[in-house]
């Protein structure tokens, strides 16, 4: 089983990760829809990535009034966007302020560990800087 693994003091503030999952996940450069995000600190020259915990019992599965987000055994939750109302309860929910909406499909932009793609998650693959990395648990 693999998880991120966030390294914030090797991140440049590049973005290169939120543009790789966008592409993945929305067919575009659209790196708010990103399911992670950088956020810059008080001077802009210090960056945090914001990625999902991959939770072993993840609040916004249990939040979820609908049951669209699925919590799997091995940790984290899959999205089943036909099951989405877009009411926001699950990023109410997520106790380290990852999860948003998206912009586009009102649906929460949670990470999948880009499990439909070959080669593993595309944010780790793009980080030149090794701030977001694969991890074996």
């Amino acid at each position: 089983m693999i998880k991120l693994q966030v390294k914030p003091d090797r991140c440049t503030g590049c973005r290169s990760c939120e543009v790789a999952c966008s592409l993945v996940h929305s067919g575009g450069c659209l790196p708010k829809e990103g399911r992670l995000w950088i956020e810059p600190k008080e001077n802009a020259t210090a960056f945090k990535p914001h990625i999902c915990r991959q939770c072993r019992r993840p609040r916004c599965a249990a939040a979820c009034p609908s049951g669209a987000l699925v919590p799997l055994p091995e940790g984290g939750a899959r999205l089943d966007p036909e099951k989405c109302s877009g009411c926001g309860c699950c990023v109410e929910a997520c106790p380290f302020g990852y999860l948003r909406l998206s912009s586009l499909t009102n649906t929460p932009l949670i990470c999948d560990l880009c499990s439909d793609r070959p080669g593993g998650p595309a944010c780790a693959e793009t980080c030149g800087e090794k701030a977001v990395v694969v991890k074996e648990v």
